[in-house]
């Protein structure tokens, strides 16, 4: 096989509730270079598991095998994943993904690909977002929230410029909800039952509308009711957010994210639910568009936020 990789390599992992992607690139591409080129990374998709050491040990296999990458020309290895995580030692906490809970991601990955962990950056999925989007989102502010829909609900945050870490990591994806008047639709955390999580993932949305998968979310008219309860929901978490972190931006990726009217139902009940407590002019109806926003790096934030870990 022609050597692709002549120089030291940086490799990014994200590792989400459903799908896995990696990425190679040599370690003299800087950040916004990556990005500028994303289009031609040398990248691969796997699906998550419920076996981790297998699942990891293929992720190895094609980054060793497939781009013939020798061990020491590993210069770091970012990884961002779900949560909820030890940050320290890499193993993945009380999770409801079932097979991962107590598996520790930062020894498999040593173990498969032959390097020292000190050279891997391991972060929740939504910290590693926030920074990205803090670090080249180009949003101009010293505080902000990322928050990711998807298989789970996750929430990072940047406060006057640090990542917030403290007994964990935040969990806003578990805060309890006030319900709305017309669901009564059980939730599906395993922890919690009808936490925000619980309520509204693609795997809630899936449990609602009795679908066979969670693509066939995509199935869902825009006239269905289901998208004014999740914003109902959602808005509830962004005004908790606003309230607690005082934060200056509040941006929203994942997949169930990709449909523009739910983020207008958010925007509608967020200010119907702070009905102008919060007195402040970009938090109007006319300019609310500026601080609830979608992520600009769309389906990318996820393998991109797992390079910004690393420059």
């Amino acid at each position: 096989m022609e050597e692709i990789f002549i120089k030291s390599v940086n490799i990014a992992i994200e590792i989400g509730g459903t799908n896995c992607k990696v990425a190679i690139v040599n370690n003299d591409q800087d950040l916004n270079h990556i990005i500028a080129n994303i289009s031609s990374l040398i990248t691969q998709e796997f699906k998550t598991t419920s076996e981790p050491e297998i699942f990891i040990h293929g992720i190895c296999n094609w980054i060793i095998e497939e781009n013939n990458i020798k061990s020491h020309l590993i210069n770091k290895i970012g990884i961002s994943m779900f949560g909820p995580l030890n940050l320290k030692t890499g193993e993945v906490l009380n999770t409801p993904k079932p097979g991962w809970k107590n598996f520790n991601v930062i020894e498999s990955v040593c173990s498969n690909l032959k390097v020292d962990k000190s050279i891997i950056l391991i972060e929740t999925d939504v910290n590693c977002a926030a920074e990205l989007e803090y670090k080249v989102g180009g949003h101009g502010v010293h505080s902000l929230a990322y928050i990711t829909i998807g298989t789970g609900v996750g929430v990072g945050l940047i406060v006057v410029g640090n990542l917030i870490h403290g007994l964990q990591h935040p969990e806003g994806g578990h805060i309890t909800v006030r319900r709305h008047d017309e669901d009564n639709f059980n939730g599906i955390c395993s922890i919690h039952g009808d936490c925000l999580e619980g309520l509204v993932t693609n795997l809630a949305i899936k449990a609602r509308k009795n679908l066979k998968s969670v693509e066939d979310c995509t199935s869902i008219e825009d006239n269905d009711s289901i998208w004014d309860i999740l914003g109902y929901y959602i808005a509830q978490q962004c005004l908790s957010l606003l309230y607690i972190v005082s934060l200056e931006k509040i941006i929203i990726g994942g997949g169930i994210i990709n449909r523009e009217l739910l983020m207008d139902s958010i925007r509608k009940h967020f200010i119907n639910l702070n009905n102008d407590y919060i007195d402040n002019l970009i938090l109007k109806k006319d300019t609310i568009d500026k601080y609830i926003i979608r992520t600009g790096f769309k389906n990318n934030s996820g393998i991109l936020s797992a390079f910004a870990l690393i420059y």
